[in-house]
């Protein structure tokens, strides 16, 4: 079973982090303050504000609300 795993900040720790996970195969919620910044992460892979030019190989998913992604994770980094 895969485990969902949950990052609050989409700064550029959060990005590297989310990066990794789902460049791994793993399934990654972000949720940032910012949610114009966390739709481009889900949607293009990439955080032009914290990393310009750092492209995820895969897509995390954007949590709406900190409620709605730490129901949904299994581990949540801060």
């Amino acid at each position: 079973m895969r485990k969902t795993i949950g990052v609050i900040g989409a700064g550029s720790f959060g990005t590297v982090l989310t990066g990794l996970l789902v460049g791994n195969g793993g399934r990654a919620l972000v949720h940032d303050r910012d949610a114009e910044l966390v739709e481009r992460l889900a949607r293009d892979g990439e955080n032009p504000r914290y990393l310009p030019g750092y492209r995820m190989e895969g897509r995390p998913e954007a949590a709406g609300t900190l409620g709605a992604l730490c129901r949904e994770s299994d581990i949540i980094y801060v």
